[in-house]
Order: structure tokens, then sequence, then C-alpha cells
């Protein structure tokens, strides 16, 4: 991948899809343990869920659970626990 972005002369970043607990060992509850597209346990995140819809996910799984939506897909329940930023009026 580094040698193809090098020679193409543009920037690359990558992570990680999973969040993973080791990232900041430290902090449990620290950002960059959080950054995956999915949970620990393979559940997807908010920013995917249309992805789940449309099956692309289909037959992938972690730790033997297919991909499920973080909240069992309810956007309502995760607007209680999420906090969204203070928006100017």
């Amino acid at each position: 991948m580094r040698d193809w972005t090098n020679e193409a002369g543009i920037s690359c970043f990558y992570f990680e899809a999973f969040d993973e607990h080791w990232k900041d060992a430290q902090n449990p509850g620290g950002s960059e343990n959080h950054f995956g597209l999915f949970t620990i346990d393979g559940q997807a995140k908010y920013a995917v869920w249309d992805l789940v819809d449309k099956g692309v996910f289909e037959g992938l799984g972690r730790g033997g659970q297919p991909i499920s939506k973080t909240y069992g897909g309810d956007e309502a329940a995760l607007l209680e626990e999420v906090l969204i930023p203070p928006v100017k009026e």
C-alpha cells in the first residue's frame, strides 16, 4: 500500500475497522479505543448502518457473531446515549 501511495504521490491514512481495547489500554474509556467502524464485538456503528441494511456485510462477523447494528438499529436509543455537539442558535 505504502509503495503505491508513494508512487502516486498521494497521502493514505488507514485504521483498523474494529475498536480494540489495546489501543489505549491504560484508559478504557479513551477515544483511541473507539475509532473503528465496528465495536469490539462486531456491531456496526451508526455511520455504516445503511451498509448493514444493504447486506454488504452478509456472511461476515466477529467472534462467531454476524455483523449487526449498534443499539439494535434504534436511532432514538442511540440519541439518548450519544451527546450531540452544541449548536449555535
